[in-house]
């Protein structure tokens, strides 16, 4: 099977009796590489095939599906949570309501047990960016905070903070 060297071949394995996403590609030579990205097992393989690497994959067939299973559950638990993110959000260890507003300029502000995000008319029907958005400004806003009071008890210094998704 011809492939580029650099692109992954999906491929059906059972391991344990259990079925794995899988994908193949050709690797280093005389090395056989196993990691699981997203929930799939890639394999690299000097020639590219899966016989190569069969000894390997029974060794860690416990590993493999234990690893594939957290990854693919933690992969369902973030997109539920990114669903649910226009409704409500765990902030500072309490789930809270959202709330959009109409407002000439996008920010938002704690009340109570809602998150109130405000942003224009017309940006409103893009509720899950604008969660986005404020959830990582609170989030930037207190860690800056905290670190600095931290800082000072510390008698450190803190140059910059950057948050990112």
């Amino acid at each position: 099977m011809a492939r580029k060297a650099g692109q992954f071949s999906p491929i059906r394995l059972t391991l344990g009796g259990s079925r794995v996403e899988a994908a193949i590609r050709p690797g280093a030579p005389g090395r056989v590489r196993l990691r699981i990205e997203g929930g799939i097992l890639q394999i690299e393989t000097p020639g590219g095939t899966l016989r190569e690497a069969e000894q390997l994959l029974e060794q860690k067939a416990r590993w493999i599906l234990k690893h594939t299973r957290q990854q693919s559950a933690a992969q369902n638990q973030a997109q539920a949570y990114r669903e649910a993110l226009d409704k409500q959000a765990a902030i500072m260890g309490r789930i809270r309501q959202l709330v959009f507003e109409s407002a000439a300029e996008t920010h938002y502000r704690l009340q109570g047990d809602h998150l109130v995000i405000f942003a224009p008319a017309r940006l409103l029907h893009r509720r899950t960016e604008l969660a986005a958005f404020a959830l990582r400004k609170l989030a930037e806003n207190y860690l800056t905070r905290r670190t600095r009071e931290l800082a000072q008890l510390t008698q450190s210094q803190v140059n910059a903070i950057r948050v990112k998704s």
